[in-house]
């Protein structure tokens, strides 16, 4: 049995405290935010900055090629994921992807819709926000390479169906279909479930905890 000194105790309440009152404001302040509704005009892109890293080296790659013109379109996305259960309860079963495109005609955004080919069968993605930008320099890679015309969105997937392997696809304005990549379940955080019964649809404050730990610029006061 190891015994704290008054002092020592003293210190380890403190912290424990000043840690609660942190954990509170933080969650006080998230819950003054909404979620950015879908189809939102930005100065910026919503997307963290890796997806901007991402973009570039794909257009640095590309940019070998003398006919840039015939690349009408790019995308990619990105996972985030329930840290652990209690989370994925409260998202109802749900991870967040996180899916940024560019187009060089600006019809072809927002995506008409995003999805998942589970073995021949399609399940569409709930969108929950969504962040429209045009890059104003005629010079930057990625733009000369794809189009200055960009969206980011966030869509829920449904972890609780419990899929194995799922390719994931997005609709342009004028381009069906597009395959982006693949998602496994060997992936996921959360690998077997849960046992506890799940809601419909995610909790409002979880769901905007993650949105700000992963991609806070889709939340706004």
């Amino acid at each position: 049995m190891i015994t704290l000194s008054p002092h020592r105790r003293h210190s380890r309440l403190l912290l424990v405290l000043l840690t609660s009152v942190v954990l509170l404001t933080s969650a006080v302040a998230q819950s003054n935010k909404q979620i950015v509704p879908p189809g939102t005009w930005a100065d910026e892109p919503a997307a963290p900055a890796r997806m901007n890293v991402r973009l570039k080296e794909v257009a640095k790659d590309y940019k070998q090629y003398k006919d840039v013109g015939e690349f009408a379109r790019i995308g990619f996305f990105d996972m985030l994921q329930p840290l652990d259960e209690p989370e994925y309860v409260a998202l109802a079963g749900h991870a967040l992807l996180l899916v940024t495109a560019v187009a060089r005609d600006q019809s072809d955004l927002p995506l008409k819709r995003t999805y998942l080919n589970v073995g021949g069968r399609e399940i569409e993605l709930q969108l929950l926000s969504s962040v429209l930008t045009k890059q104003s320099d005629p010079n930057d890679r990625v733009a000369k390479v794809f189009g200055s015309y960009r969206a980011d969105a966030l869509y829920l997937v449904p972890l609780y169906r419990h899929f194995d392997r799922a390719d994931v696809l997005v609709d342009f304005g004028h381009k069906t279909g597009l395959r982006l990549g693949e998602i496994t379940a060997s992936t996921f955080a959360v690998k077997d479930g849960t046992s506890s019964a799940l809601a419909d649809q995610p909790n409002e404050e979880a769901l905007k905890r993650v949105i700000a730990r992963e991609c806070p610029r889709f939340l706004k006061k």
